[in-house]
């Protein structure tokens, strides 16, 4: 079984993270046991996240955290959950895009990659557009023959131009690629029908979206999203 860990930044080389002993920096995150997960190693996923401005507002009346606070938890649940085999990247997008961890095996550097994580704070626009570039970039250093998992954390509309070509290119040069889209906060201030048409389609016909308004929620996608392959 899993449960919730505290952890402390005293520890420099963590090899399990879902070990009991595991204890890491400023984090809450939900932990999976090892026979929770389904076989998702031979994954690559790029968590290319929103830290525009407005990532500062609250989350809800009931949950006065700022939006960041909830997006940093999920970012890490997903990693912790993650298979140590699957490779992560994470890219940021506020006033301009960058990455934040460089696409590496998750079980290279996991504390590391968790510090970066719960370093990201909220800064200006939403450059969403050369945040997909910096992804189809990412994706050139893919292994062959894994399965590619984009996810797209947004509050916000992007103030760059348009995605959805980018996204397009994306799909286009990787046939095994996958874009999950996920609108977290209040629905007008997200365009759906834009992430929608970003979003890659399950074998039903239905877009890969997700419009979550609580932290809770978000945590919950990602950490589904670490042990299931979505068809």
């Amino acid at each position: 079984m899993g449960g919730t860990r505290t952890w402390i930044s005293d520890r420099s080389n963590i090899s399990d993270l879902s070990d009991d002993r595991t204890k890491v920096v400023r984090c809450q995150t939900s932990i999976l046991g090892q026979s929770e997960r389904m076989d998702v190693g031979r994954t690559v996923n790029l968590l290319v996240s929103d830290c525009s401005s407005s990532m500062e507002s609250v989350i809800a009346r009931n949950d006065r955290r700022q939006k960041i606070i909830g997006v940093k938890d999920a970012l890490s649940t997903f990693l912790v959950n993650s298979q140590e085999s699957a490779y992560i990247s994470v890219i940021t997008f506020g006033d301009t895009a960058d990455v934040l961890c460089d696409m590496q095996v998750r079980g290279q550097n996991p504390y590391g990659m968790l510090q970066q994580i719960q370093q990201i704070s909220p800064k200006g626009l939403t450059a969403m557009c050369d945040a997909l570039k910096l992804a189809i970039e990412q994706c050139k250093k893919a292994p062959q023959g894994y399965v590619i998992r984009v996810y797209v954390l947004t509050d916000g509309l992007p103030t760059d131009g348009d995605p959805l070509p980018i996204a397009e290119i994306l799909k286009r040069t990787y046939p095994n690629l996958q874009i999950h889209t996920i609108g977290f906060g209040c629905g007008n201030k997200i365009d759906e029908g834009l992430l929608r048409s970003i979003a890659s389609r399950s074998a039903s016909g239905e877009p890969f979206y997700y419009h979550v308004l609580d932290a809770v929620k978000l945590t919950g996608i990602l950490k589904r999203q670490s042990r299931n392959l979505y068809k």
